[in-house]
């Protein structure tokens, strides 16, 4: 969980002018003596909240619908095509990974072919590999 700016602003006034203990300060907002002990290090001024590590964030709406549309155009798409294509156009990294989860909770398989092209000779256990057909 991050703290607001506010509730930082917060334990470092409550610190400097009423002289709680950074225990106490911890126990009242409800995070680790560590996190109280990291804001009390920082200057006022630099409360804000630090940049990250630079790892792609979770899927959010906009690139939800940028998913759906791409997956409707290009069924064959892999995960990487997903991912470069919502940098795209929405500006925004994503890792495969990232894409495969959200894929997953739509219940969307990556199947590379429609279940209708299958070879219906194959169902009958003549061979246990894959089932789809071969072009």
């Amino acid at each position: 969980m991050q703290l607001s700016l506010e509730a930082r602003q917060c334990i470092h006034e409550r610190y400097e002018r009423q002289s709680v203990s950074q225990q106490q300060l911890a126990e009242d907002f409800q995070v680790s003596l560590s996190t109280v002990k990291r804001i009390l290090k920082r200057s006022k001024d630099d409360l804000g909240r630090r940049a990250g590590s630079g790892n792609p964030g979770k899927i959010h709406e906009r690139e939800r619908q940028c998913i759906a549309e791409y997956a409707q155009q290009y069924p064959d798409a892999f995960l990487r095509e997903y991912a470069d294509e919502i940098e795209r156009i929405c500006g925004v990294r994503v890792t495969e990974q990232a894409v495969s989860v959200h894929l997953r909770k739509l219940k969307w398989t990556l199947k590379k072919t429609d279940p209708s092209l299958r070879n219906p000779s194959r169902s009958a256990g003549s061979n246990s590999g894959s089932t789809l057909s071969r072009s």
